[in-house]
């Protein structure tokens, strides 16, 4: 809940990067097909080239799931949802809703067939709290997010409603084609993305909630990673950690230590283990000085964790690194 007010309120922080859509949606719509019932059939409309956007993946995720969880609710007695991609050059006639952008921008529209929404609802549908579900059944906080998450991307959001159904749309800015399109450089390609670079490798992964730890484990599963679980920093450290070679660790942590603690605690005796930790509120960020890890933010993508598991592996690889775990060994 804090997360999508800070959202809504544009005081989320951003990992702000170009992303291909074409690449990132179609296992964001294997996610998004999961959270609708077995009555309502999904569909993802991607034009031949769509244009690269500059966004948080991450961000982007929980805002499409808060849209189809509404369109599901919307659709009780089943239907079809489409996610429709498209470029825009703006202004444009037929767009009013966007007569405040102006230049390429990548629209996702979420089409669904429910019941849709009175003009007194549409109003007030972007406005945090606001919601016509019976009490206990949503927090109001879905749409705030979308309109928070796309504002702060140096978009917009919309929507456009009938008895037919509701069509809610996230439009973001272009990204750069060439920054998205590049091949990787020769050396990067050696060393593969984090999915070779972790293959084989024993990954411990610490968390106390046992649904996050069991996802966190199944994702490391599927890079081809042996994967041991810890459910506190205390526990953690009573792990075979000569024999472990990555080390993914929540933050927030009961017990004597939290998961920067444990990571201050492993660089003593492992200077080279590659450290990537995980929360969604750090606090003050001073406290990660020197550590010589990665952090990324609670709820990471698939993408993130891959990105900074390939940092946290490079710094392992720097000569200083080496010859300080040699020095100790």
């Amino acid at each position: 809940m804090t997360q999508q007010l800070l959202s809504f309120a544009r005081r989320q922080p951003m990992q702000i990067a170009d992303v291909r859509l074409e690449k990132h949606l179609p296992d964001i719509a294997q996610l998004l097909h999961h959270s609708l019932s077995k009555h309502i059939a999904f569909a993802l409309d991607i034009p031949e080239n769509p244009w690269p956007v500059k966004t948080d993946v991450a961000q982007l995720e929980i805002a499409l799931l808060n849209m189809v969880v509404n369109a599901r609710d919307a659709m009780p007695g089943g239907g079809k949802v489409t996610l429709a991609i498209r470029n825009l050059s703006l202004p444009a006639p037929a767009f009013p809703e966007l007569q405040g952008l102006a230049g390429d921008f990548v629209q996702l529209a979420l089409i669904d067939e429910g019941y849709g929404m009175t003009p007194e609802v549409a109003e007030q549908a972007f406005e945090p709290f606001f919601t016509t579900k019976p009490l206990g059944k949503g927090t109001g906080l879905g749409l705030s997010q979308v309109y928070g998450y796309a504002q702060q991307s140096n978009g917009m959001a919309y929507l456009r409603t009938s008895d037919h159904g509701t069509t809610v749309c996230i439009v973001l800015p272009r990204g750069g084609d060439a920054a998205a399109t590049q091949e990787p450089a020769p050396a990067q390609a050696a060393v593969g993305g984090a999915g070779d670079v972790l293959s084989g490798k024993r990954v411990l992964c610490v968390e106390d909630d046992p649904f996050v730890a069991e996802l966190a484990v199944e994702m490391f599963a599927n890079m081809g990673c042996r994967v041991c679980c810890a459910h506190s920093a205390d526990a953690a450290l009573l792990s075979d950690l000569a024999h472990i070679d990555f080390v993914f660790s929540d933050v927030k942590m009961p017990g004597t230590m939290d998961g920067v603690e444990l990571a201050r605690k492993l660089r003593q005796a492992w200077p080279a283990l590659p450290i990537v930790l995980a929360s969604g509120f750090l606090g003050d960020p001073a406290r990660l000085d020197g550590l010589g890890l990665e952090f990324i933010r609670k709820p990471y993508s698939i993408d993130a964790v891959q990105a900074a598991a390939r940092a946290a592996i490079a710094r392992s690889l720097a000569p200083q690194a080496r010859e300080q775990t040699a020095d100790r060994m």
